[in-house]
């Protein structure tokens, strides 16, 4: 980070998209979700979205998504950005688009929203395998 400010998380869910309007840039949030059943594993999942919101910081910060599984904290991905972040007033909402994540067990995934190398947020989905 190149400023002093400690970002501060304010949300981060996990979705099936995020529609940001035109104009005003207010973002919709379709299909909350924090559970995934599948009929195999491994498996790939199509798509995803994580939105994420950020105040507190000042200048350019360096977020990074990471995705572990719960037990073991095996990483699963990890993706970074540049954010800038003019003043610690500004609120800064992201948006991570995934696309065929990578699901190899069952049981609870961590996603953890850091900066820095600091948590800032986390929350946590699980993946079970549906009966036949």
């Amino acid at each position: 980070m190149s400023g002093t400010e400690i970002p501060i998380g304010t949300a981060l869910v996990l979705c099936d998209q995020v529609i940001a309007e035109e104009g005003t840039h207010k973002k919709t949030l379709v299909g909350t979700f924090n559970n995934i059943k599948v009929s195999a594993l491994p498996c790939t999942y199509p798509a995803m979205a994580v939105f994420a919101s950020l105040t507190n910081g000042r200048g350019l910060t360096r977020v990074t998504l990471r995705c572990t599984t719960v037990g073991d904290s095996k990483l699963q991905f990890e993706l970074p950005l540049d954010v800038a972040m003019p003043d610690p007033g500004h609120v800064s909402e992201l948006v991570f688009n995934l696309r065929n994540v990578a699901l190899t067990v069952s049981g609870i995934y961590c996603l953890e929203l850091c900066a820095a190398e600091e948590p800032l947020l986390e929350t946590r989905f699980s993946v079970q395998l549906s009966p036949p």
